[in-house]
């Protein structure tokens, strides 16, 4: 995705940056407490992953409209696509970058 196309692009790669790992934190804790029987642990995974979701979720429509055209320029949701690529965590890099340097932020004049 062209994270420069998005006004407030920095806040928003930080909140995906702390939205990922959140969620993959939550995923790994779930099973943790599954496989070892700690059902104390469940509740916490529970709250990281859903918490996690609902940033990526609010960010994919933020970023639906940055979302690259798929190949054979067939119609598609962009905002179901921006999710895959979010959740994913094909967005990783760039959002580092962006959240590092600012790049392509809009907001700063």
């Amino acid at each position: 995705m062209n994270w420069g196309g998005v006004r407030r692009a920095r806040p928003l790669a930080i909140a995906y940056l702390i939205a990922f790992p959140a969620m993959v934190a939550g995923i790994a804790l779930v099973l943790g407490a599954r496989a070892t029987g700690h059902r104390q642990l469940s509740i916490p995974g529970g709250v990281l992953f859903v918490g996690g979701q609902l940033v990526i979720t609010a960010l994919s429509f933020g970023l639906r409209e940055v979302v690259p055209s798929r190949p054979g320029g067939r119609p598609r949701d962009r905002r179901a696509s921006a999710w895959n690529r979010l959740s994913v965590g094909l967005e990783l890099g760039r959002a580092w970058r962006v959240a590092r340097s600012g790049e392509g932020d809009l907001s700063r004049s």
